[in-house]
């Protein structure tokens, strides 16, 4: 998810937790995403290492879709140690054909807007996001699994586990995002 300054990765390889040589993985691209279901508030229950999220527990996110259908992007996370909550909101512009889930996250902190892949979703329950980026010969990738309950089941994190084995996305690279003593929405 990305709730503090993505494009943060453009900057330096040591902000992600996985970087590859060469190309950006192949991933499997939706055919049926429909951004009007997947507005609404979501939690971050486990997500990639990295510098623009460290110290952030009760990550959340809420998408709003607009007129001109774009999607307002609003991410919150609660930082223990400064005792705040910070927030950050971006435009997602759908690219392409919407049933692909590709979009294009600007945030106005940033210069550039991030690409945002929508692997999979069940709509009432969890949605699994990946971003990778190419710089020269490596790459920076990220990936969010993002639930509509703040504790979800199991089972429902195993279905979402499953669409990351599906395209080759390291599971065990994800860290699972702190989810209790949560003062936000």
């Amino acid at each position: 998810m990305l709730w503090f300054t993505l494009p943060l990765l453009f900057v330096s390889g040591s902000l992600a937790r996985l970087v590859g040589w060469g190309n950006c993985p192949t991933v499997i691209k939706m055919t049926d995403f429909a951004p009007s279901s997947f507005i609404g508030s979501w939690y971050e229950a486990y997500r990639s290492s990295s510098i623009f999220e460290a110290g952030g527990s009760c990550v959340t996110a809420k998408y709003t879709l607009n007129d001109n259908g774009t999607i307002t992007v609003l991410n919150t996370a609660k930082l223990a140690e400064q005792g705040i909550t910070v927030a950050i909101e971006g435009i997602a512009t759908v690219v392409g054909d919407s049933a692909n889930g590709l979009l294009s996250v600007k945030f106005s902190s940033s210069p550039t807007a991030a690409p945002y892949q929508v692997l999979g979703v069940k709509y009432g329950h969890w949605a699994v996001v990946c971003s990778c980026t190419k710089i020269g010969l490596i790459n920076f990738q990220f990936t969010w699994i993002l639930t509509r309950e703040r504790n979800p089941s199991q089972s429902v994190l195993d279905e979402a586990f499953a669409v990351c084995e599906a395209n080759s996305l390291s599971t065990t690279d994800l860290l699972p995002t702190d989810q209790s003593n949560c003062a936000i929405a």
